[in-house]
């Protein structure tokens, strides 16, 4: 509940409601292997049950070079560069959240070993 009070002492409450969007509660694995055994096929984040939030998944090599990005809910990476399999190593991603009601965007970054 807000209280305010103007010059002329006139006093004024109102109720406001914050609802605050926090994208920090997410699991990213560390390794995966895209070997079309049907287990642990694709690279992405694991949310709480009931969150489906819109993000942006970028990989990138260990030279930096950006290998895969996309936009949009249940975004993954298959282990795929260019439409060939990408090598067995280690690599870079960033995950990037929009947050809406701030207008700002909220980046987590990290490492994932692809194996076979």
């Amino acid at each position: 509940i807000v209280f305010a009070q103007d010059s002329n002492s006139c006093l004024a409450n109102d109720t406001i409601y914050i609802e605050l969007i926090n994208f920090g509660e997410f699991y990213m694995p560390n390794a995966f292997s895209p070997n079309n055994d049907g287990i642990n096929e694709a690279f992405k984040p694991g949310f709480p049950s009931g969150s489906n939030p819109e993000y942006e998944l970028s990989i990138y090599d260990r030279w930096g070079a950006q290998i895969f990005v996309l936009r949009g809910r249940d975004v993954s990476w298959n282990g795929l560069m260019s439409d060939n399999r990408a090598a067995v190593g280690v690599y870079t991603w960033v995950l990037v959240f929009h947050n809406p009601v701030c207008d700002i965007n909220e980046t987590y970054s990290g490492d994932v070993l692809l194996v076979r």
